[in-house]
C-alpha cells in the first residue's frame, strides 16, 4: 500500500474563513431570511462531561444564533460513566433531539444501517452550504452507508494511538527513567505498588477515560509492528496492507491476556475492577494513580493540566505503538455530528453545523470558551490564556467538552503543533507522524451484520461474560479456551467468513 504523506492531505483542507475575523453570511431555510424563521429550539447530545462555565458560554452562543437563524441550542452530555449505555438508549429508544456525536468509534455504521440518523444526502447542500463544499469529496464518501450518507464529518488531521500517561519524576525515583519498553513499565508499577501509599500504579475501572487496557496490546513484543483497523464491533482485525480479517486472539495468541493476568494478580490495578466506575485520568491528576492510558492529544492536555496543578511533577507518554514505523491517520468520520432520525430541527441542525464549521467565533465559543475568559490570541495568533488565568483556575479547559465532532483543521488553534504549550514529548511524536503515517483508503467499508444477526447477539453475549474480565486479568488463563470454544459455538467463523466475504466484494466494486 502506497504510504500518503500528510502534506497532501494537509492541502485538501479547504480554507474557509479568513482566520479569527467576519461573520457568517446568514444562512436560510426555505430562502427566508433568519427573521422571518420561526424560533426552534435544538436539543443536542454529546459525550463525556461538561465544564464549569459552560452554561455562560452557551447563553452567549445562543445571542449568536439568534440573530443568525432565530435558534438556540441546548446541548445534554452522557458523562463518562457508562457513556455507551446511555448513547444506545438514546438511539434506540425514540428519544426526541435534533444533534449527536457520531462516529466510528461510538457504531456510526452500525446505528446508521438501524435507521437511528437522519439521511442527509438532499439537506447538506441545501441548509450547510460551505460545509458541504469544504470538506473534501474523500471525507464524504466515508460518511456513506449504503450510498447515503448520515454524518457530518470532522475535517481535520488526527491520529490514532495510545500510550500511557505517567509520572517521570516517581520513575526516576526508583532508578527507572523514562518508560521504553514493557519491562520498564512493569518496573514502574512495581515501584509504585511497593512504595507509594495512597496510590495505585493504575487506579481504574474497567472502562471509561483512560481506562482501556486493550491498547496496551500493541506494546507487545510479537505483535506485528503495523497500523490495523477493526470491524464487527471492534471484534476482528486486519492490518492495512493485508486482504484477511481476523481475530486478534487467533493471530497474536495469548501473550496480552497473560502479561494482565499476572500484573492483575500482583495489584496494580483495583481487584474490584470491572465493577469500578473510576476515571484513571482523574486519578492521575489527584495524585491516586501512578497512570492512565490514553491517546496523544488527551494526554498532551491532561499533561499540561497537571503540571499546572503540580509543577513540581514531571510527566512523560510510553507510546505503546513506539516500534511502529508509521502511523495511521484518523478517518473523518473518526469524529462527526449526525441528526437523530427523530429530530424535529434538522434544517436548522444543519444551519447550526454549518456555522460551527465554518465562522471562527462560532468554533472559539464552543471549543475553548470565551474570548478574554478563558482564551486570547498573541501577537502571533497563538491560543493563550488570559492574564491570570490558567488550567488550574479556568473554567473551560480548551478541547474538553466534546468539540471533536467539528473539529476543523484551520482553526484548531489548540492542536499539538500549532498550540505552544504542547508537551514536548507528545509533540516529538506528533511531528514524526506527520512525515510517516499512511492512509486507510478503505476507510468507507461498512460491515452489513444482517446476514449473521443472530452469531452477532451471539457472539456479543460470549464477549460480554469473558473479554474484559480477561483483558484486566480477573479470570483464570483456563477460561482462554474456554473463551474461544464459546466464541465458535456463538457462530465466530460464520461471522469471520461473512466479513471476508463482504470484504471481497468491496475490493471488487473499487
Amino acid at each position: 500500500m502506497k504510504k500518503i504523506i500528510m502534506l497532501s492531505l494537509l492541502v485538501s483542507f479547504s480554507i474557509v474563513a479568513v482566520f479569527g475575523s467576519g461573520q457568517q453570511e446568514k444562512a436560510t431555510e426555505n430562502d427566508n431570511e433568519p427573521g422571518e424563521l420561526e424560533p426552534v429550539v435544538l436539543e443536542m447530545y454529546l459525550l463525556g462531561d461538561t465544564q464549569p462555565d459552560y452554561q455562560e458560554m452557551l447563553a452567549k452562543l445562543n445571542e449568536k444564533l439568534k440573530e443568525d437563524i432565530n435558534a438556540t441550542l441546548k446541548v445534554n452530555f452522557t458523562t463518562w460513566s457508562g457513556w455507551d449505555t446511555k448513547y444506545n438508549l438514546l438511539l434506540t429508544a425514540g428519544e426526541k433531539f435534533d444533534l449527536i456525536f457520531a462516529a466510528q468509534w461510538t457504531k456510526y455504521q452500525e446505528f446508521a444501517r438501524q435507521g437511528a440518523y437522519l439521511e442527509l444526502n438532499e439537506l447538506l447542500p441545501k441548509y450547510a452550504p460551505k460545509t458541504w463544499e469544504n470538506i473534501p469529496r474523500d471525507g464524504w464518501e466515508q460518511t456513506k452507508v449504503d450510498g447515503n450518507i448520515y454524518m457530518v464529518p470532522m475535517n481535520a488531521l488526527e491520529f490514532e494511538t495510545h500510550g500511557l500517561l505517567y509520572r517521570l519524576d516517581l520513575a526516576k525515583k526508583y532508578g527507572i527513567g523514562k518508560i521504553e519498553n514493557v519491562d520498564d513499565m512493569e518496573a514502574y508499577f512495581t515501584a509504585i505498588k511497593e512504595n507509594e501509599k495512597g496510590m495505585m500504579p493504575l487506579n481504574a475501572g474497567a472502562q471509561g477515560p483512560g481506562n482501556s487496557i486493550r491498547h496496551f496490546i500493541n506494546a507487545i513484543e510479537g505483535v506485528r509492528p503495523y497500523p490495523w483497523t477493526d470491524s464487527v464491533n471492534m471484534m476482528m482485525h486486519r492490518y492495512l496492507d493485508e486482504e484477511e480479517w481476523f481475530f486478534p486472539l487467533e493471530r497474536h495468541g495469548t501473550v496480552f491476556y497473560e502479561k494482565t493476568r499476572d500484573w492483575y494478580e500482583k495489584g496494580f490495578w483495583p481487584k474490584n475492577i470491572l465493577s469500578s466506575q473510576m476515571s484513571a485520568r482523574d486519578n492521575l491528576k489527584n495524585g491516586t494513580s501512578a497512570s492512565a492510558i490514553m491517546n496523544a492529544p488527551n494526554a498532551n492536555d491532561d499533561a499540561i493540566q497537571i503540571l499546572a496543578n503540580h509543577p513540581e511533577w514531571e510527566m512523560d507518554w510510553f507510546n505503546f505503538e513506539h516500534r511502529f514505523p508509521v502511523n495511521k491517520t484518523r478517518a473523518l468520520i473518526g469524529n462527526g455530528m449526525a441528526i437523530n432520525d427523530n429530530a424535529d430541527n434538522p434544517e436548522r441542525a444543519l444551519m447550526f453545523l454549518d456555522l460551527v464549521h465554518n465562522n471562527f467565533e462560532y468554533y472559539m465559543l464552543m471549543t475553548n470558551g470565551i474570548r478574554g475568559k478563558h482564551w486570547e490570541l498573541d501577537e502571533e495568533g497563538n491560543l493563550v490564556m488570559p492574564a491570570g488565568v490558567d488550567v488550574s483556575n479556568t473554567g473551560f479547559a480548551w478541547d474538553a467538552p466534546c468539540p471533536w465532532g467539528w473539529r476543523e483543521e484551520e482553526f484548531h488553534l489548540g492542536g499539538i503543533m500549532k498550540n505552544p504549550n504542547a508537551m514536548p514529548f507528545i509533540k516529538q511524536w506528533w511531528a514524526k507522524w506527520v512525515e510517516n503515517s499512511i492512509y486507510n483508503t478503505s476507510v468507507d467499508f461498512a460491515f452489513d451484520p444482517t446476514p449473521v444477526t443472530t452469531e452477532m447477539a451471539a457472539l456479543s453475549n460470549v464477549q460480554s461474560t469473558y473479554e474484559l474480565a480477561l483483558q484486566w486479568g480477573v479470570l483464570e488463563l483456563d477460561k482462554i479456551e474456554e473463551y474461544k470454544n464459546a466464541l465458535r459455538k456463538a457462530g465466530l467463523e460464520k461471522v469471520k467468513t461473512e466479513l471476508n466475504k463482504q470484504w471481497q466484494e468491496y475490493l471488487n466494486k473499487k
